[in-house]
Formats: C-alpha cells, sequence, structure tokens
C-alpha cells in the first residue's frame, strides 16, 4: 500500500504529460480558415450585332475562393439586368467565356452584363448597352432586262418593289403621245448588274427617284429626253462599273445634282449639253474613271471644280465650252495615259489647273480653236509627251510659255504606236515658239509649222537634235514650213539637220525666207 501511494504522483505526472501532447497535436492538425466571396468579372462589348442577335461574353478575375459553377450574360431592355432576366449559361469553371445573344428585336437598345456564380453569390461585371440593328429589305430580283415604255408599265413595274434587276432596264417611252414624266416609282431598286439607259422621254422633265440605287454594274446612260431640266438622283450610287454617259439636260437652267458618293467609274465618263451646269461639284467623291473624261458643249460650265480626288486619268477632252474659264478641279492631276484635247474653249484664255501634270505617257497634246488663249500657263511642269504635239487655231496665242519643261515627245511605251509629230499651225498672234527650248528629244516625229502669218523665227528648236523613228520604219522625217508670211529665220533648226545628214526632208513655200525643197543647206549659211 505504501508502494502504491509512491506511484501516485509520478501517475499524474505521465498522465497529464500525454495529455497536452494530444491537445497540440490536434492544433497542429486545423486548416487555416478561407473567407469566400463572390466572383468578380468584367463584361465584354458587344461585336457582330444583327437585327436579331450580338456577341458579348466575360473575363473572370478572381473566382471569389470556391468553383464558378455558372456563368453568362444577362441582358434586358432595361438598366441593370440580372439572372431572373434573359440569360445565357456557357458552363462552369473560372476561364473567360464568349456568349451569343439571340432572340433580340430589330431596332432595339438593350443593356447587358456577364454574370457568374459560386456557393457564395452572383457577382455582375460591368454593364454596357447596345442597339441592334434595322434589318434591310428583303431582296426582291427580276431576272433578265425589262424595256419600260410607258408610265403605267413604270408604275406596274414599281408597284411590285424589285430591289435588284440582274439584266438591263430601259426606260424608252416610244408611244406618240408621250407619257413617262414621273420615274420615282423604281425608288426601291438598290443593285442593277447590267445597265440602267433612260432615252427618248419626250415629258419627263426630271429625274428622281432612284435613292436606293448603290451600284449599277454596267452602264448609266441618260440621253436624248429632250425636255429634261434635272437630274437629282443616283446621291447613294457608288460605283459604275462601265460608263457613265449624260447628252442633254436642258432649258437654260438644267442642273446635275447628285452622284455625290460616286467614287468609281468603271470606263468613260461622257458628259454633253447640260446647259445649266457651272461646275462639277456634284462628282466631289469621284476618285477613279478609269477611261476617257469627254466634257463637251456645256454652255454654262466655268470650271472643273468636283474632279480634285482624280491624280490619273485615261485621257481628257474638253471640247467647245464656251463658258468655260479655268482648269481649277484638275489640281491633282499628275498622270495621262493617252490623250489631253482641249479645244474649242472660247473664253479660257490660259491652262491653269494643270500645275500638277508631268507626263502624258502614250498620247497627244491638242491645244487648238481656243480663240481668247492668251498662254500655255499650267502646263509648266509637263517633260514628256508620248505622242503628238499639236497647238493649232489659238488666234491670241503670242507664245508658247508654259512648254519650258518639255524636253521629249512621241516617247511613249510603245513607240510603233506613238505620232511624236509637232504640229504649230493657223496660230495668228504667234511671234516665237522660245518655250520649247527645252525640247531635245523627239520620237516618230516630223515637224509641221505653217499658217502662223507673225512667227519670224524658230529659235525655240535650237536645242532638238535626236529624232528617232521606231525599228522597222522609216528613218526619214520630214519638216514642212508653209505660209508663214514673216518667218525669215530658220536658224534654230540647223542643229538638228546638222545632226542628222541625209535623214530628212524639206518642204516649204509661202514663207518669209524662200525655202528650196529638199534643199536646206542655204537656208543655214546665215547663221553661221
Amino acid at each position: 500500500m505504501q508502494k502504491f501511494k509512491k506511484l501516485l504522483p509520478l501517475y499524474f505526472i505521465i498522465l497529464c504529460t500525454i495529455s497536452c501532447s494530444d491537445s497540440e497535436s490536434d492544433d497542429l492538425g486545423t486548416d487555416e480558415f478561407v473567407e469566400l466571396g463572390i466572383p468578380e468579372l468584367t463584361t465584354n462589348i458587344a461585336t457582330n450585332i444583327t437585327d436579331n442577335s450580338a456577341v458579348s461574353g466575360g473575363d473572370i478575375s478572381d473566382d471569389g475562393g470556391a468553383e464558378i459553377i455558372s456563368k453568362g450574360v444577362c441582358w434586358s431592355v432595361s438598366s441593370t439586368p440580372t439572372i431572373d432576366d434573359f440569360i445565357t449559361s456557357d458552363g462552369t469553371g473560372a476561364a473567360d467565356f464568349t456568349s451569343v445573344i439571340d432572340g433580340l428585336e430589330p431596332n432595339t437598345e438593350y443593356f447587358v452584363r456577364a454574370y457568374a456564380t459560386n456557393i457564395e453569390g452572383v457577382g455582375y461585371g460591368n454593364e454596357i448597352s447596345f442597339t441592334s440593328i434595322e434589318p434591310g429589305p428583303i431582296a426582291k430580283i427580276f431576272n433578265g432586262d425589262v424595256i419600260l415604255t410607258s408610265q403605267q408599265e413604270v408604275d406596274e413595274f414599281g408597284a411590285v418593289g424589285y430591289t435588284q434587276i440582274s439584266g438591263n432596264i430601259t426606260v424608252q417611252d416610244i408611244n406618240s403621245p408621250s407619257s413617262i414624266e414621273n420615274l420615282s416609282p423604281l425608288s426601291t431598286i438598290s443593285l442593277i448588274k447590267g445597265s440602267l439607259i433612260i432615252k427618248e422621254n419626250l415629258f419627263l422633265h426630271e429625274i428622281t427617284g432612284f435613292d436606293a440605287l448603290e451600284n449599277i454594274e454596267g452602264s448609266l446612260t441618260i440621253i436624248a429626253n429632250d425636255n429634261l431640266e434635272s437630274i437629282n438622283s443616283f446621291a447613294n450610287v457608288l460605283s459604275i462599273g462601265d460608263d457613265l454617259e449624260i447628252y442633254g439636260v436642258n432649258n437654260g437652267s438644267g442642273t446635275i445634282d447628285g452622284f455625290g458618293n460616286l467614287t468609281t467609274i468603271g470606263s468613260n465618263l461622257t458628259i454633253q449639253l447640260a446647259s445649266g451646269v457651272e461646275n462639277l461639284l456634284f462628282f466631289e467623291s469621284l476618285q477613279m474613271v478609269n477611261g476617257s473624261i469627254f466634257i463637251s458643249l456645256m454652255e454654262s460650265l466655268t470650271s472643273l471644280n468636283g474632279l480634285e480626288k482624280l491624280n490619273t486619268l485615261f485621257s481628257l477632252r474638253l471640247n467647245a465650252n464656251n463658258s468655260l474659264l479655268s482648269l481649277s478641279g484638275l489640281n491633282n492631276i499628275s498622270n495621262i495615259d493617252e490623250a489631253l484635247m482641249i479645244s474649242g474653249n472660247r473664253s479660257l484664255e490660259d491652262l491653269k489647273g494643270l500645275e500638277s501634270l508631268t507626263t502624258i505617257l502614250n498620247g497627244d497634246l491638242n491645244v487648238s480653236n481656243n480663240v481668247n488663249l492668251i498662254n500655255l500657263g499650267g502646263l509648266n511642269n509637263l517633260e514628256s509627251i508620248g505622242g503628238k504635239l499639236t497647238i493649232s487655231g489659238n488666234d491670241l496665242l503670242e507664245n508658247l510659255q508654259g512648254l519650258n519643261s518639255l524636253e521629249i515627245t512621241g516617247a511613249g511605251i510603245d513607240c510603233i504606236l506613238c505620232v511624236g509629230t509637232i504640229e504649230i499651225q493657223s496660230n495668228n498672234a504667234l511671234l516665237n515658239i522660245d518655250a520649247l527650248e527645252n525640247l531635245n528629244t523627239a520620237w516618230n516625229a516630223d515637224i509641221i509649222v505653217e499658217y502662223n502669218e507673225k512667227l519670224e523665227n524658230l529659235n525655240g528648236f535650237q536645242n532638238l537634235s535626236n529624232i528617232f523613228k521606231s525599228s522597222g520604219g522609216s528613218s526619214i522625217f520630214g519638216v514642212t514650213l508653209s505660209q508663214n508670211s514673216n518667218l525669215n529665220d530658220v536658224c534654230g533648226l540647223k542643229n538638228l539637220f546638222d545632226s542628222n545628214q541625209g535623214n530628212y526632208y524639206l518642204d516649204g513655200f509661202g514663207n518669209g525666207t524662200i525655202l528650196p525643197e529638199g534643199e536646206a543647206n542655204s537656208l543655214f549659211r546665215m547663221c553661221e
């Protein structure tokens, strides 16, 4: 018994030690406490918006410490949408997601938030909004060509509401008496895969009603509508695949007010007899004409303003525009592939507006019958002409100032087709041609100087020494000098003749100096 009493304190010490050890072990095995929260995310902007759908989504930056069990976007026509409104379900997990929103109404504003859910609740992203688009008309296609010959036919065809024509559409009144006077029933047409031709409609006074038209894959031709006074349509046409031809907008005040969005003409642009048109501002968006521009018989046209976005042309012909005062509008034209012809423009005094032009690549420069033309100012930077140079019938032209930079004529890419002739004819006031002094080379060229009654010398040719002929043709070039009654000095040709012994012929009569045919040596004795 005494022994048991001695062991009892030791027992309690061991028991306490074991108990404390177990308690410490329990504390070390307990997990650290983590506080949970709702997910955090942002909403993607809406893309691919149509009349009934759009695409959005969300980027999850924090899952809140728990698994994402659902995610998507919610939307409504009211601000601050929740998952009690329309939603998408785009899976689980914390990866970013894309959502397709569908079942929308056209032309309606919607509010959208991305959402993500875990065991703690729902987190929402920022709010975005977008408006579904207004659906376009359902295409209604007429297959083939259509010819409308009366107002009744125009009305009946228009009542169907065609939006596309697969072929050509011709409006041509062949009845007597004529009846077509209103084209507005054709207002639903947006695309013509062929051509649009409006011609010979005696009672058609204005062209309106094509405001839905955006593209004509063929030509647009307006011709022989004798009482047409205005063209107030085609404002939304973006491109014409072939020619644009307008012949006749009459009655003195005839106007063109349209084509403001037209950027491309696939071939030629022709405007004639539009009597009230003063400028071309209705072409203010035009950037490309892949053919020729031909503007003629425009009684009120004073400038070419409206063509400023063009920088390259195939050819340009300005003929008999009696009020044309300026070529402004052509300021950015640097290259012309074929011809530049300026003829019969009675009020034109110079060629200012062509200062950017440096090259006529393959064709001719023809300045003729501009009876008030005083000089060629505007051509100061023209360096080469691929074909013929013709200055003719300009009654007040005293010199050729403006051609001072010209060095080469007839040097087109395919010189077999280049004429290269230099013609200076019937300029009654012309005193000299000194402005050609930098001209040194001509290809396939003959020289014709005739009927310039005040011309006294040919000094402008003094540096011209090279005339090249195409291979396979004659190497002989000709010089014709005739009916220049005051021409007494031809020393400007001496360098040319000396450099080309035996490769020229000379023809001349009616000049101040007698020029024996085929005999040049005697002409230059005075030049030595």
